[in-house]
């Protein structure tokens, strides 16, 4: 409420004519209003402005250019293609499947699929499992363990 003959500052744009205690807007940080100035002697292509280079020697097949191929000794029947469990160690329900390939398939109630020993050679770049078909209405999961060392078990 305004008062006659009392003195009324109004601003209506603009910061208020006291501080706020409000932070800037923007921070204080100085590389946002100037130039950039390197300290000493930046590293060789510290801009990205020079192609990449190797370094080092990378290992074979580093950019994928050749077909995958099987590095070490996979388990025996490792493919299910022989329509059997043969090579595996089985619990609960386990069966052999097949579409075009061959799969194996743990029954409703669970179940472990154990197979035969097999290496991995030191050159091998991933070692993957395929896991498929997994229930998407029930909750499903599956437990990998790869262990190692000549008395695993």
């Amino acid at each position: 409420m305004l008062a006659a003959g009392a003195s009324h500052q109004v601003r209506l744009n603009g910061p208020p004519a006291q501080g706020s205690g409000a932070l800037a807007a923007y921070p204080l940080n100085h590389t946002l209003d100037t130039t950039v100035t390197a300290v000493g002697t930046p590293p060789q292509n510290s801009d990205f402005e020079a192609q990449g280079s190797t370094v080092g020697t990378p290992p074979a097949n580093h950019d994928f250019a050749t077909a995958p191929t099987t590095a070490g000794t996979p388990p025996t029947n490792s493919d299910f293609e022989t329509g059997d469990l043969s090579g595996w160690t089985t619990t609960g329900t386990v069966t052999v499947q097949s579409d075009h390939t061959h799969y194996a398939k743990l029954g409703s109630a669970g179940g472990t699929l154990i197979s035969s020993p097999f290496t991995v050679d030191q050159s091998a770049q991933a070692f993957s499992i395929d896991v498929g078909y997994l229930s998407t209405s029930t909750y499903s999961w599956v437990t990998i363990y790869a262990l190692t060392g000549a008395n695993y078990g």
